[in-house]
């Protein structure tokens, strides 16, 4: 696993090619337990579990310290 925001950004460069990655299993399995209130997605790479949750109609606030990721580079 990447320990600083360089290597996060070089893991996320590499990825940014393919198709957007889905949905972590776990959390497929877990969101109908989930409530539909605000929610906080930290170290959000590309937003594909924001996406998941911004679908329900939930407010998502998302942070990460890559820029490569949130596409600013």
């Amino acid at each position: 696993m990447p320990a600083s925001t360089s290597e996060w950004d070089a893991k996320h460069r590499a990825t940014a090619v393919g198709p957007p990655d889905e949905p972590a299993g776990f959390v497929l399995e877990l969101l109908p337990l989930l409530p539909l209130g605000p929610a906080l997605d930290l170290a959000c790479g590309t937003g594909r579990h924001t996406l998941l949750l911004a679908s329900r109609q939930q407010v998502v606030t998302a942070v990460d310290s890559s820029s490569v990721a949130a596409g600013d580079s």
